[in-house]
């Protein structure tokens, strides 16, 4: 990967960036459905250290537990523990983490198919086509589990790839595949 230059992987993780969070700011997209069960719950993390979706029912028959996480939601709290209730926050955060996932398919295509560091250009459309998928896009302008599930999902196959035969690389890289399903089991 030293031989291939940094620059075009800079500007289409910026670009992509700058698109998805552009596309989140000018439509703000209404949190609803699971969307809200998400806040909800990040938001009683944050103020009341429980993970439960509201207080107006007993806690044995709160819905939180059955919902996809804890991964997620731990996520999303975290954002209003740092920075308040602001979605825009998560919705840069979440744009970050798919450029992140585009670069790091792009480097995985590089040294999985090492003919394509003949054809640099095909892996830059590519990347740039994966980076302009509408639905990605609109996912990372919700609060939904999309994002961080890919993210997490092409790290863990990246560790998998790099790792070596040594007894704790498999702890680690067990350790990425819980999280991965604490996120979106």
């Amino acid at each position: 990967m030293k031989d291939i230059p940094r620059k075009p992987f800079l500007y289409i993780f910026i670009a992509i960036i700058i698109i998805s969070f552009s596309y989140s700011l000018i439509y703000q997209i209404r949190i609803g459905g699971d969307a809200e069960a998400y806040d909800e719950i990040a938001v009683n993390l944050v103020n009341n250290h429980e993970y439960r979706a509201g207080y107006n029912q007993p806690l044995e028959l709160d819905g939180s537990i059955s919902r996809i996480g804890p991964g997620y939601e731990m996520f999303v709290a975290g954002h209003y523990l740092l920075f308040g209730r602001h979605f825009w926050i998560i919705w840069f955060s979440q744009a970050i983490l798919y450029a992140l996932t585009i670069i790091m398919l792009g480097m995985i295509a590089l040294r999985l198919f090492p003919a394509l560091k003949s054809n640099l250009k095909l892996v830059y459309v590519v990347m740039i086509f994966f980076g302009l998928n509408i639905d990605a896009i609109q996912l990372n302008g919700m609060l939904m589990t999309e994002s961080l599930f890919l993210f997490t999902l092409v790290i863990c196959f990246f560790y998998w790839y790099h790792m070596s035969s040594k007894w704790h690389s498999w702890i680690i890289l067990g350790s990425l595949l819980g999280l991965l399903t604490l996120i979106r089991p």
